[in-house]
């Protein structure tokens, strides 16, 4: 073969070489660069000047060994989140990481932090207007529930003026708020993947927030009449705990349209509450519970339905001076009333609701024999009722260990329980007699007052450190019912536990526990959250009543499940479902529709 021959693929090759040479050295300094874009942390960004990103490294988590998680004590009940007011001359950095509704970092999040509360009497409710608003609600809730309800409206959340910094989470959904020393509110939101709500604390702490769905309140104010208000204003708030830092924001109160309408966009509300507001008069509550769904809230003004009639004594003379009580069955939206009868037994509850509604009336050893179970329409509009009383009944007995021993400081709780014996008031028995309690005595013994003399009543008793006994059915006027508490089930102990792949069994590193209470309605009464980083997935909670405990565990990549109940003492290992199979399900259930 000639020297030509030879050469020409060779320096074809060598060609070649040097443009694949040259390709991957475009390709190096790309990835390097995009390699020090997405790695660099998100840092504050003010909205009127923002300055460039910092190049500082998010803090590493750690992998310390197992430290007992001392207990706290509940923070006082202040129904109102505490006013902002930052210290400026300190600055703290804030470390906020934002997950999905599974867990999931999000990156891209914008993070929104406010620094200092400022009123705004344009959107709250004129004062000249708690007089009319007392009277209306006062009237559905009692005085104390009415004093609430205007110290909830006259709040201004501080969340209605701008912000005061931002900042975008990065990779692992972390960001970054160098925020003044103080308390502060911070809420985070992400365009397809929702809002958080709104945490309300001190500015020192990490923080983590949940993105959920947003939805819709849309709803009606309809006048006495029935046809809608136009130029109503609509003024709300939701339900918070006051055992978290984590709350619904307010929504901006509404003008109605033409036609009535309005509507607001909402977070995870556990329970809505709208007011109407027009012509110097107010409307009914109108309460919403959490749900999946948009919300639909109607609210119509007095004046067009009520409750009236007569309380008679067992002789069948007037009754003077009888609390009557009204409730429109209807699950959490529903109407309540409340009136006291005059000397000549009559009462009236003015009311804004059709339909049915349950009255009884109450006093000092009387009670309704019946519930009256009226009907309003809008050809009976007004109904007339008579409520016959009779003499209360007791209950009593004695509460002992398995021992024998007399269990004092007990509390005894009396639930109606439903039966056909109910002489017509199986419908609504709860609201007719509520749940009495009794307190036992150094000798165990108890009188449960104020029952019902024809219904069945459950029985437990209960103590904060103990665990309740099996409950004991009684009917009214029984005596000598013995209730047996296991002295097994008093103290406290430590909440022993390991959370674990459910498939693999490898423990999980790092995750997030909340008490979860009350879960099966989807509250926390204690919703600390306390933050585990451990190789080997335990965690130990000390100093915890010995009694059912329901633990929501969060980590990423997993779902956000309850777990329970666990009782302290014996260690257990929970479980995580695997998240695809998790969202997969999710997804059928969603194509299979309802059952």
């Amino acid at each position: 073969m000639s020297t030509e021959g030879r050469t020409g693929p060779r320096r074809r090759g060598l060609w070649l070489g040097l443009v694949l040479g040259a390709a991957l050295l475009v390709l190096a300094v790309r990835l390097a660069l995009h390699r020090e874009v997405t790695e660099r942390p998100a840092v504050n960004v003010r909205p009127e000047s923002p300055p460039p990103f910092s190049a500082l490294e998010l803090p590493r988590p750690v992998e310390p060994p197992v430290v007992p998680i001392a207990a706290e004590p509940n923070p006082p009940e202040t129904g109102i989140p505490p006013a902002l007011g930052a210290i400026e001359s300190e600055q703290r950095t804030v470390n906020v990481r934002v997950t999905d509704q599974f867990g999931q970092a999000l990156e891209g999040a914008q993070v929104c932090a406010w620094t200092a509360s400022r009123e705004a009497p344009e959107l709250l409710p004129p004062p000249g207007s708690e007089a009319a608003f007392t009277r209306r609600t006062s009237a559905h809730g009692g005085a104390e529930w009415a004093e609430t309800c205007w110290r909830q409206l006259r709040w201004s959340d501080p969340t209605w003026s701008p912000c005061a910094l931002t900042a975008v989470t990065d990779s692992s959904g972390r960001a970054q708020l160098s925020l003044p020393a103080g308390m502060v509110a911070i809420e985070a939101s992400k365009a397809g993947a929702g809002t958080s709500l709104c945490w309300t604390g001190d500015s020192g702490p990490p923080v983590t927030l949940e993105l959920q769905p947003t939805r819709l309140v849309s709803g009606t104010v309809l006048a006495a009449s029935g046809e809608p208000v136009a130029d109503a204003i609509v003024h709300s708030w939701s339900y918070w705990s006051s055992h978290s830092a984590l709350r619904a924001r307010r929504p901006l109160p509404q003008r109605t349209d033409a036609h009535g309408r309005f509507a607001f966009e909402v977070t995870d509300p556990a329970f809505l509450h709208c007011w109407a507001f027009a012509d110097g008069d107010w409307t009914v509550v109108g309460r919403s519970g959490a749900s999946n769904l948009d919300l639909q809230v109607e609210l119509r003004f007095f004046g067009r339905y009520a409750l009236q009639g007569r309380v008679l004594r067992p002789d069948d003379g007037p009754a003077a001076g009888v609390q009557v009580d009204a409730d429109a069955p209807g699950g959490l939206d529903h109407e309540s009333g409340q009136s006291r009868s005059g000397n000549d037994g009559r009462f009236r509850i003015d009311v804004a609701r059709p339909g049915p509604w349950v009255l009884v009336a109450r006093s000092p050893g009387l009670i309704s024999k019946i519930a009256a179970q009226p009907t309003l329409d809008e050809r009976s509009p007004v109904a007339e009722v008579a409520l016959t009383l009779v003499a209360t009944a007791t209950i009593s007995g004695r509460v002992t260990w398995d021992s024998g021993e007399p269990a004092s400081g007990f509390e005894v709780r009396a639930v109606p329980h439903r039966t056909k014996s109910g002489g017509g008031n199986d419908d609504r028995i709860d609201f007719i007699t509520g749940t009495p309690t009794a307190t036992c005595d150094a000798d165990g013994r108890f009188v449960a007052s104020g029952l019902h003399p024809e219904l069945v009543y459950s029985l437990s008793a209960s103590r904060t450190e103990d665990a309740a006994q099996d409950s004991v059915k009684a009917p009214s006027g029984a005596t000598d019912v013995e209730l047996v508490v296991r002295r097994a089930d008093a103290g406290r102990d430590a909440l022993r536990g390991r959370v674990v792949d459910g498939a693999s069994g490898e423990p999980i590193r790092a995750f997030e526990l909340r008490f979860n209470t009350l879960w099966y309605l989807g509250l926390n009464s204690d919703a600390r959250t306390l933050l585990v980083e451990a190789a080997d997935g335990r965690f130990v909670v000390e100093d915890r009543p010995r009694q059912a405990h329901w633990l929501e565990v969060r980590a990423e990549g997993y779902p956000i499940t309850t777990f329970g109940p666990y009782t302290p003492g014996e260690p257990f290992e929970v479980r995580l479902p695997d998240l695809s199979e998790y969202v997969q399900s999710l997804a059928a259930e969603a194509v299979a529709g309802p059952h």
